[in-house]
């Protein structure tokens, strides 16, 4: 589920919930692109994981890591800024 708020701009914040039920990688790097895709510049990608860890997506693909960390338990998060 990619959840978003929006200006007449695009989204300025876009996070990917559930984002642990997509097994396969390639559908994984496609939900992650479409964040990439729509979200303006200087705005933030949120997403946490039990599974996978995403901040080299973003690092690849133009983005600043604002933030990253991992659970306590299991699980990690992490918030990006594209440029």
């Amino acid at each position: 589920m990619l959840v978003s708020t929006r200006n007449d701009c695009g989204p300025r914040s876009a996070g990917l919930r559930s984002s642990h039920n997509i097994y396969n990688a390639r559908e994984r790097e496609q939900a992650l692109g479409e964040i990439a895709r729509v979200l303006k510049p200087g705005g933030h990608a949120a997403i946490f994981d039990v599974r996978h860890g995403y901040a080299r997506f973003f690092e690849r693909n133009g983005f600043t890591i604002a933030k990253k960390w991992t659970t306590m338990l299991f699980g990690r998060s992490v918030v990006a800024r594209k440029n």
